[in-house]
């Protein structure tokens, strides 16, 4: 039998440490350690974690592994939006410890590990074991991690055999370790990538001759670039300057000049918890130095803003390096592209997603129509769409690459002759305006019977 990962009593005040989550986070994952509780860890390897979203995990210990969450898994994890804080463990991943096996993955994306430590091992913010899954951790912040033993990792240890580890629009800062505050990498047979992700002003106290932010053991996959690693022990090549990779030294370390960790925006979680993030200050080495092939409209930085954005002022946009895009907005209600204007392109992206229940994972993303966040795609999106049409992000934020103005009017063009523009409002009158005609009936539950008289 297994001794069991649990969360525990505080027995002298009588009161749990705080595991906030949503009730079916909280739920599912007592189901997981119960299991933990009665069946041998061969069968526990087995079982299929949930994947948790929107969640706050804090204020939980461990006595070996995962003193936050724990994920062995053959199936496929994913961690989303999620905020790990102030949990603690003996030996590893004080905020989560995973393990992945025979094609499984675990994910980790738009989410916060903060402030969670071990007692004498390693990965005080991710402990990551890749035995032949894939793995990644996109669009989010760790920080402030301690790990309290002499070995590298304070941020993340990753460890793999024969799977594929990849780092993506993340950054790692802040956090300490004995050797290496940041990062602690060794993936024997597999592959490990990096992009455009920062992984500096960390701590390394048993250092003495300088600071050491990550250390590498094995081979980094030579797609890897953009990065901005503040210094670095390297057994492979992998040096500053080669495919738009800043890197430094122990000796000299490179700054990124970021903010503290704090609310720059971005979801709140249903306890009320914010997922915090470090921001770029002005003038920052990371600012509008990620990769130029990237594109608008592309996806969002871990806040959900607006990614490839003009940072620097030089009338072109470019994606940043790291987890916060520098000088970004929250997208436009409507704006279902992404491309910072709400126009035709965005109802016809609505229209073909209409009527799922619920709405494409994530639910609530702009990219599925769903515009309203409730979970499914229905007519008050749309009528969210027609409020907000032809808005559109002011530079310097704008793009540079821009939707032709005549495309509104070819849409209008295109629908008034295949659609009944005619319609009775609420006050009698009939209007012409196809949008205001689809919206009635798109959302005629909510809205109201259509003059079928007219």
């Amino acid at each position: 039998m297994v001794r069991a990962h649990k969360r525990q009593w505080d027995d002298e005040h009588h009161q749990q440490p705080h595991l906030h989550a949503n009730r079916a986070c909280a739920e599912l994952l007592e189901m997981w350690l119960l299991v933990m509780l009665v069946v041998p860890l061969t069968f526990v390897s087995a079982y299929h974690p949930p994947p948790f979203a929107k969640s706050s995990i804090s204020g939980n210990s461990a006595s070996n592994h995962g003193g936050g969450l724990r994920i062995w898994s053959v199936g496929n994890t994913a961690v989303e939006e999620t905020l790990i804080q102030h949990n603690t463990s003996t030996n590893y991943g004080g905020g989560i410890s995973t393990r992945s096996n025979t094609g499984g993955s675990t994910v980790f994306s738009r989410s916060t590990i903060s402030e969670n430590s071990t007692m004498t091992g390693t990965g005080a913010g991710i402990w990551m074991e890749c035995v032949s899954g894939v793995d990644s951790i996109v669009d989010t912040t760790i920080s402030g991690n301690v790990a309290g033993g002499d070995l590298g990792g304070g941020g993340v240890n990753i460890l793999g055999s024969e799977g594929t580890v990849s780092l993506a629009r993340t950054t790692i800062t802040d956090n300490t370790a004995g050797q290496a505050g940041g990062l602690d990498v060794r993936v024997d047979n597999g592959v490990f990538a990096l992009d455009q992700t920062i992984i500096a002003n960390n701590h390394s106290p048993r250092i003495t001759w300088g600071v050491l932010n990550a250390i590498f053991h094995s081979t980094i996959d030579a797609s890897s670039a953009y990065n901005f690693i503040g210094s670095a022990l390297f057994f492979v090549d992998f040096s500053n300057g080669t495919n738009g990779n800043q890197i430094g030294t122990p000796e000299e370390p490179f700054d990124p000049m970021l903010g503290p960790l704090e609310d720059n925006g971005g979801p709140v979680l249903p306890d009320g918890s914010v997922v915090l993030t470090h921001a770029p200050l002005p003038g920052s080495p990371l600012i509008d130095a990620g990769d130029p092939s990237v594109v608008a409209p592309a996806y969002t930085d871990q806040r959900g803003y607006y990614r490839v954005v003009d940072g620097d002022g030089d009338t072109t946009a470019r994606i940043d390096i790291g987890a916060v895009e520098y000088g970004s907005v929250a997208p436009l209600a409507g704006d279902g592209n992404l491309d910072m204007t709400v126009d035709g392109e965005d109802y016809l992206l609505w229209a073909g997603h209409f009527e799922n229940d619920p709405a494409e994972d994530p639910p609530g993303a702009p990219l599925n129509g769903d515009y309203n966040g409730d979970g499914k795609v229905d007519g008050l999106d749309y009528l969210v769409w027609a409020g907000n049409f032809e808005a559109s992000v002011p530079t310097p934020v704008a793009f540079s690459a821009r939707q032709p103005e005549s495309e509104p009017l070819a849409v209008d063009t295109v629908m008034e002759s295949d659609y009944d523009t005619r319609i009775a409002t609420s006050d009698g009158d009939i209007t012409t305006d196809w949008s205001l005609a689809r919206a009635y009936d798109a959302a005629l539950p909510k809205v109201g019977p259509r003059c079928k008289e007219c």
